[in-house]
């Protein structure tokens, strides 16, 4: 058996996410065998909107990019930036896949044009 390499994922998961990347290393962007493809987990420390959605929180990466990202290091900025520029069906997938649902959006009861204006003009600074 294999040995998994995130933290918190299953094997099966781990092969679902190779697959839903294209088996493409988001790093370097080179098709790379699922075989030589590992998850990366970002980083320990989270925001609250990664607490919420799993998928800003992995990377797919070849074992070369993996192994830089480890030594060099890559700044955790620079990880999260290359997460939240996946494809949009992508980050879909990886979400359904980790079981994310996404709080239902509502819309305000009342519309008050007048305070939206004002909050919008408030945070200026006066010329």
């Amino acid at each position: 058996m294999s040995e998994v390499t995130c933290l918190g994922l299953s094997e099966k998961e781990e092969k679902k996410i190779k697959i839903i990347a294209d088996s493409t290393c988001e790093v370097c962007g080179v098709f790379t065998p699922s075989e030589d493809l590992e998850i990366h987990l970002i980083s320990h420390r989270m925001t609250n909107e990664e607490k919420r959605d799993p998928s800003l929180r992995v990377l797919v990466t070849c074992r070369s990019c993996h192994s830089r990202i480890h030594t060099i290091p890559v700044p955790t900025r620079s990880q999260r930036i290359i997460s939240r520029g996946r494809d949009f069906f992508v980050r879909r997938d990886i979400r359904k896949l980790l079981g994310y649902i996404q709080k239902p959006w509502t819309p305000p009861e009342t519309i008050d044009l007048a305070q939206i204006y004002e909050d919008g003009f408030r945070s200026f600074p006066a010329w």
